[in-house]
């Protein structure tokens, strides 16, 4: 490889060097193994791997150096063969420094001891020397052709570390720079959530009243119960958007427990039974296998249920059919819990994808956005378990199925792709 020298003080190289990173490295063991494969090969006491600014060089790795300037982690470029190298952009051998016009005056010589100096440049991805990986000898020593060769060859693995280096910094700072970013649109979401909580409880309130109103028209309530229901809904969501934003790139934190099955099942019948009654909808329960106990986050898994009954409740028409059925599998190591809807379904191309953040289908009415679901599904991977939707009996409605171990376990979620 045969480059052309540069000056020391060229803007484009010095920043080349800075955004290395490895300008404050002391030693890092990812080059160490090169500064000790190539002292032991070519039999000298000395090498480095050194990175030349404009007015010092810095030693990423070394090994052989006095101890105090292997502390130190560098020297002046009064101290400095390795500045030849960045110059001239070609290897630099030294066969008796004492007596090169090139390097006697420089204090390496006399305070260092260094007698013998072979040194390859380390050239950047952009064509910069940013340095020189060499070897040095307390003796005079006339180096060989395969010993520059060697050098050179091992060179190309310093140069591909630096750049791996070089493109990991960049890739941190990225990812800083997209988590800033994010805190900063959940700290918005929170702010725009909560602006919308306080109207709604405005509008509940005044609804209130209006209903302990006893001389309001009759015709009056069917319009209070559509705007009271319209609110609920938003408060869900709202929940809903509250509850996935928290979670999004944590893990879902869980507080296992055993807790008894059917009364959370009872819990749920209540609180549905009346958005069941409105829509003239048949809830059929089959708790015939249902285990009496199980462990898990009780709070978390009655809302991924109940959201799910709600939303079959929703996508069924009136007068349709919904069913809850809970039964043990794998020999009583994993519940099963179905919840069938008589409703439209899911279109076969949105099945994969009904889970995820912000999801909008073909029917998707109430359920647009999807956090829901979104959420349901992070709870259950949580517990170790899944979440599967499939097509309902005789090809109509839709079937969602949570499958959950019986001795569930805390699943970390990195980057969960919300």
């Amino acid at each position: 490889m045969l480059n052309e020298g540069q000056k020391l003080d060229a803007p484009h190289r010095l920043a080349d060097l800075n955004e290395t990173g490895l300008l404050d490295v002391l030693d890092d063991s990812s080059f160490q193994r090169f500064i000790r494969l190539a002292a032991r090969m070519l039999k000298v006491p000395v090498s480095l791997v050194s990175l030349v600014t404009d007015d010092r060089q810095h030693f990423v790795g070394s090994v052989g150096l006095p101890e105090e300037v292997a502390a130190k982690g560098e020297t002046p470029l009064s101290h400095s063969f390795c500045q030849h190298v960045v110059k001239t952009g070609k290897p630099l051998l030294v066969t008796d420094a004492k007596n090169d016009p090139r390097v006697c005056e420089n204090l390496a010589v006399s305070d260092l001891g260094v007698e013998a100096y072979l040194g390859v440049p380390i050239v950047s991805s952009r064509g910069n020397i940013l340095g020189s990986f060499c070897v040095i000898d307390g003796e005079p020593r006339k180096w060989k052709e395969d010993e520059v060769l060697f050098m050179e060859d091992l060179r190309g693995a310093v140069c591909s570390e630096i750049e791996l280096r070089r493109h990991t910094l960049k890739l941190r700072g990225t990812v800083e720079e997209l988590e800033k970013a994010h805190a900063h649109n959940d700290e918005m979401v929170h702010m725009i959530i909560h602006d919308l909580r306080n109207p709604l409880a405005g509008i509940q309130g005044g609804l209130d009243l209006l209903r302990a109103d006893d001389d309001r028209p009759e015709e009056d309530e069917e319009i209070l119960s559509v705007v009271g229901e319209s609110c609920e809904q938003m408060m869900d969501l709202i929940g809903d958007i509250l509850e996935s934003n928290k979670i999004q790139n944590t893990r879902v934190p869980l507080a296992i427990g055993t807790f008894d099955v059917d009364p959370l099942l009872r819990e749920i019948e209540r609180q549905t039974e009346l958005l069941a009654r409105s829509r003239s909808i048949e809830i059929c329960w089959d708790q015939e296998d249902c285990p009496d106990q199980w462990n898990g986050d009780r709070r978390l898994l009655k809302r991924v249920l109940q959201n799910l009954l709600i939303n079959a409740l929703k996508f069924t028409p009136p007068g349709g059919n919904v069913s809850f059925s809970v039964s043990a599998k794998d020999e009583g190591e994993t519940i099963a819990f179905r919840i069938t809807d008589s409703g439209p379904g899911v279109a076969v191309e949105e099945r994969d994808t009904i889970f995820g953040k912000f999801f909008v289908g073909k029917v998707a009415s109430s359920r647009s956005i999807g956090l829901g679901l979104t959420f349901c599904r992070r709870v259950c991977e949580a517990h170790g378990g899944e979440i599967s939707l499939r097509e309902g009996p005789n090809q109509r409605g839709s079937t969602f199925l949570v499958e959950l171990p019986k001795n569930p376990r805390q699943i970390t979620q990195e980057n969960p792709g919300m």
